[in-house]
């Protein structure tokens, strides 16, 4: 079959639920030792892994050990938790001491997710030893997660030697990460809220309420707490009631989350509390600019008043085409994202989508996206940039529609593609893409691709920064 069959079957075993490939799994465990296209031995790991065959898990490590990109690298440590973590553990203490970081990232994340109680105090000498504070970050939370509640002594060690670093830097990001690694022990709540209140970063702002509805939505929330449980949690409600209150979308939009979980038990608290100030909120969002903040809180709205209903608020797109400027472009119309890692050159489809090209261009010639931060970056997935917040909440006051073209797909690294909150809800955010993902196509419009400098682009970490994008007619 051509490769481009080859690799949608591949995806469809990488990505399929409940698939049972134990009859095939030795034909794949030969044919992975053997393929030369890296697209489809990326999701080709995640099938084999799905048998849970220790021989299956043999030709893993094996692959891990001798493949040299680090994206097959990434998904062989992602497959690891359907395994045993005695089985797998010490390879991925390894991977953390890889000297990519993408590579350290995932193995920090497996030991976040997966990580045991026993090695809990383990994962903050891991921590200590990082080469990255991205990964350093990842791996305090994972000692913070994995720690016994009730070695609060431990735990409070962890908090100090991260609030030391927080203090240390003026990098928004990695104080939103350690923000997130001291959510992870509960008593740090008010510790939290005092970081909110002396930043006036709204991404700082974001973060702590995301982390405050992290500790009120815990599973061992009345473990912890014990008889403090009431008063704690009205307090941590409290919070969040302020940041609903507040003009802050991110913040907003993670208290609009606590509404709907259940274990935040915001239920309860309206059983005794007026809830009509949320609408007064909602009305006051702007649309189309915080369409996302909107919805979730409509969502918050309708569970909080036990409304079974899909929430079906959608602004049009509301940006004409600049069709001046389509008009002036031609294939050779490139481009260039300087980063401070290096030089990533774009071409244009823009006879595929002419909104999203002639935003992007329009938005660079006028320097929107000089000196903002990559802000999100899942490895061997997407780099992300374009928010003007650093939390992901940031947009201008106007939406573009989603232009899906049948001739252009998902199917290898380096697309670009527009950031969405849902169709035709398009702006300012778009997106690179590590390697195929099929998945994400008939949902984000893809406008362009890079034509140079993917090796730049498989550096990118968030806290990076785009210096300038040049457009070259």
């Amino acid at each position: 079959m051509p490769n481009k069959v080859r690799l949608m079957a591949a995806n469809y075993l990488h990505r399929a639920k409940d698939i049972v490939i134990d009859s095939n799994v030795t034909s794949l465990c030969q044919l992975i030792q053997q393929e030369k296209d890296v697209n489809i031995k990326i999701p080709l790991v995640t099938a084999i892994a799905k048998s849970k065959l220790n021989f299956a898990l043999d030709t893993l490590i094996s692959v891990l050990n001798s493949d040299e990109d680090y994206r097959v690298k990434c998904n062989i440590i992602r497959a690891f938790s359907l395994y045993p973590y005695a089985k797998v553990a010490a390879q991925v203490y390894q991977a953390l001491k890889n000297e990519n970081i993408h590579i350290q990232k995932v193995a920090a994340n497996y030991f976040y997710h997966n990580g045991t109680a026993e090695d809990g105090l383990n994962y903050k000498t891991f921590a200590r030893e990082a080469q990255s504070w991205q990964t350093k970050h990842i791996l305090y939370a994972a000692a913070n997660k994995n720690t016994p509640y009730y070695f609060t002594n431990a735990k409070q060690n962890i908090s100090n030697e991260l609030l030391s670093l927080y203090k240390k830097t003026d990098n928004i990001q990695e104080q939103k990460a350690i923000i997130n690694a001291l959510s992870e022990f509960q008593w740090n709540y008010k510790l939290i809220k005092n970081l909110g209140d002396e930043s006036k970063n709204v991404a700082i702002k974001s973060e702590v309420t995301a982390g405050l509805v992290k500790i009120l939505t815990s599973t061992n929330f009345p473990k912890v707490f014990n008889n403090s449980q009431f008063r704690v949690r009205n307090e941590i409600q409290e919070f969040l009631i302020e940041a609903l209150r507040s003009k802050e979308i991110g913040s907003i939009a993670y208290a609009a989350e606590a509404l709907q979980n259940p274990k935040a038990l915001f239920k309860q608290y309206f059983e005794k509390n007026s809830y009509s100030f949320l609408d007064t909120v909602l009305m006051n969002l702007s649309l189309p600019k915080d369409i996302e903040t909107y919805n979730q809180l409509e969502k918050g709205l309708y569970y909080i008043r036990g409304i079974d209903k899909e929430v079906s608020t959608k602004p049009e797109y509301n940006h004409e085409i600049n069709w001046n400027l389509v008009t002036r472009l031609n294939q050779r119309v490139r481009g260039i994202i300087q980063t401070n890692k290096g030089k990533i050159v774009l071409e244009f489809y823009h006879k595929a989508a002419p909104a999203s090209v002639a935003n992007f261009i329009e938005l660079a010639n006028k320097e929107y996206y000089n000196d903002k931060q990559i802000h999100r970056v899942v490895p061997n997935f997407v780099v992300q940039g374009g928010c003007n917040r650093g939390d992901g909440y940031g947009s201008l006051d106007y939406t573009i529609r989603s232009e899906f073209h049948p001739n252009y797909h998902y199917d290898d690294e380096g697309y670009l593609g527009m950031a969405s909150a849902g169709i035709d809800t398009e702006g300012v955010q778009w997106f690179i893409t590590h390697s195929p993902t099929p998945h994400l196509d008939g949902s984000y419009t893809i406008f362009g691709k890079v034509k140079d400098g993917m090796d730049v682009v498989h550096q990118l970490e968030v806290g990076d920064f785009i210096e300038k994008i040049v457009i070259r007619f």
